[in-house]
């Protein structure tokens, strides 16, 4: 589960915060969108921070091993407004997660020697519905430097944006999905750790709706 993106078409079938996250976009890519009318569209709305709770099950790798890290909360926030015009400009400004690390992970990066992590993540996420061009896309989303404890569960924040969209010509909504994250994260030791998480099944992965007027 407040990110400077960059935004590219691809599946999410890549290794799942869609958060935000898409995020991160699940399908994200958990997975994080505003909008900007144009100068003939409806007046702008009101720009709106909406938080979706989700989980997302990770895992690492170590010597072509896969290693469990458990279920991970992940609170995806999307800053952006809930409509806009026919073939207007949407922009979610800000995209964000914050992330609750489970203990029984934190105990598994202490047996690997690792302390610290930082880098930036890939969220996968999907618009469909009222956009000129639905399909699959993904961002990428900072992860500030953060200390793992000896023990306890710990925070870890995504941040990004802006993402844009084009809104369909004819009413409707807008719909984003978050889909799974990957990332490779330094460490304190020198190397680096692949991290991947694909959201929990049966939870709904809509993080922001748009009506298309």
């Amino acid at each position: 589960m407040h990110i400077a993106l960059r935004r590219t078409a691809t599946g999410l079938g890549a290794a799942a915060l869609a958060v935000s996250a898409f995020a991160f976009a699940p399908g994200a890519a958990h997975a994080a969108l505003p909008l900007a009318a144009n100068a003939n569209a409806l007046p702008a709305t009101a720009v709106t921070s909406t938080t979706t709770s989700l989980k997302y099950d990770c895992s690492t790798w170590k010597a072509g091993l896969k290693i469990g890290l458990g279920t991970w909360a992940a609170s995806v926030t999307v800053t952006a407004p809930l409509t806009a015009a026919r073939g207007a400009t949407v922009t979610a400004t800000s995209v964000g997660a914050a992330i609750t690390v489970p203990s029984g992970t934190t105990s598994t990066l202490r047996l690997l020697g690792i302390a610290t992590l930082t880098g930036s993540a890939t969220v996968w996420y999907s618009a469909t519905g009222a956009v000129s061009n639905p399909g699959n896309r993904s961002t990428v989303v900072n992860v500030p430097t953060v200390k793992v404890p000896s023990g306890g569960s710990f925070p870890v924040s995504l941040t990004g944006g802006p993402i844009s969209e084009t809104a369909a010509s004819t009413a409707g909504t807008a719909t984003f999905n978050i889909g799974g994250l990957a990332s490779t994260l330094k460490t304190n030791n020198g190397k680096t750790l692949p991290i991947a998480c694909t959201p929990s099944a049966g939870q709904s992965l809509v993080v922001l709706s748009v009506a298309v007027r």
